[in-house]
């Protein structure tokens, strides 16, 4: 809201306080009028000038009364359309703060896709290096053994020549 819209507002607020109270300004008008015509103690309707006097006093501290209510009321107002902007503003702060934690969020939720895709990879790569390794150590295994029968069967050769030599 800005203060053309308050200012406005406070007057519309001070128009209805002074329709609502528009009965005791026309009887103030009245006794004023009557008081200040010469007709002696009396006026046309029998009332003494003393109680015109009077009413007006009374009338007088009513009016006061209520400016001095205005006046709290329009202060109460002030406060109020303060304290509401002051809202607005930590509304529109949250707001924002609001916002960047989403996007913060939504970034967050992206990296964790990535890591999740990236450390699947890296679980199929694993299990077919795992399965190559296997292979190759099996491979190795049965090249070794291979190695070790056909060595065996060099120093066997080997043996039975020697006691062939030897026993000749």
């Amino acid at each position: 809201m800005s203060w053309t819209s308050d200012v406005l507002h406070g007057l519309e607020i001070r128009d209805e306080i002074e329709k609502r109270d528009s009965i005791y300004f026309t009887a103030f008008k009245q006794l004023s009028l009557t008081a200040q015509k010469p007709k002696g103690d009396t006026g046309n309707d029998g009332i003494t000038l003393h109680s015109l006097i009077s009413d007006k006093d009374v009338l007088i501290n009513k009016m006061n009364t209520l400016h001095f209510e205005i006046q709290k009321l329009e202060e109460k107002l002030v406060h109020t359309n303060k304290l509401n902007r002051q809202l607005e503003k930590e509304t529109a702060a949250l707001k924002g703060k609001i916002t960047s934690l989403t996007f913060e969020i939504a970034e967050k939720n992206k990296a964790i896709e990535t890591i999740n895709d990236e450390l699947l990879s890296c679980n199929i790569q694993n299990n077919i290096l795992s399965k190559t390794a296997d292979d190759l150590t099996e491979e190795n295994e049965s090249l070794v053994q291979r190695w070790m029968e056909r060595v065996k069967l060099d120093a066997e050769k080997l043996n039975d020549a020697n006691e062939l030599v030897q026993g000749k």
